[in-house]
């Protein structure tokens, strides 16, 4: 993960470790990259391919673009995931605008996109894994994640919405309807 970070996005990224950015210091947990079932970790990688019945040499296209460094970011993941997985990826890069409404319309093999530091984990959560919200074009549906992301929105205490927050974050990554990869440094200025 750090070498994506550091070749595919020049280091102006952060290591990706689940779906909240560490620009949410409140609910950010960095010790996810030990803890994660989706931390790195190449042997189980190759040993959940297998078990899964994936074949060496299964071809899989990589919808991609230039936006914020995700092609970039492809072409570094690609030689890795290749080695590791002993699959043949082919990079599907096109415009910006064919990007974002083919992956709008989960119109892919599979897609890497990526979202900017959101202010609220609800952004980070809901608008991706939401039975039916605005980005979950890859058809992701748990019923428990549903329940809880509603639950989360509505609670005002504190210390009670990181637990469920983290509770939702944990449930994604065991999913694995994403693989996360890098947070974008994003710059903003407001006047």
């Amino acid at each position: 993960r750090e070498t994506l970070v550091k070749r595919g996005y020049f280091g102006r990224a952060i290591v990706g470790l689940g779906p909240l950015p560490a620009a949410q210091k409140l609910y950010f947990r960095p010790e996810l990259e030990e803890t994660s079932p989706q931390r790195y970790n190449p042997d189980e990688a190759r040993r959940l391919w297998k078990a899964a019945g994936m074949p060496d040499g299964f071809k899989i296209k990589v919808l991609t673009s230039v936006v914020r460094g995700n092609l970039r970011g492809a072409q570094v993941l690609k030689p890795m995931l290749e080695k590791t997985l002993g699959i043949v990826i082919e990079l599907d890069q096109v415009d910006p605008s064919i990007y974002f409404r083919r992956g709008t319309a989960g119109d892919y093999e599979t897609n890497l996109a990526g979202s900017g530091a959101d202010y609220d984990p609800n952004d980070s959560l809901y608008d991706f894994f939401a039975k039916d919200s605005k980005f979950n074009s890859f058809g992701y549906h748990n019923p428990a994640v549903d329940y809880l992301l509603a639950k989360q929105f509505e609670e005002s205490d504190v210390k009670d919405r990181v637990k469920l927050v983290h509770t939702i974050e944990d449930i994604v990554a065991q999913d694995a309807p994403l693989a996360f990869t890098p947070h974008n440094k994003d710059l903003l200025a407001i006047p």
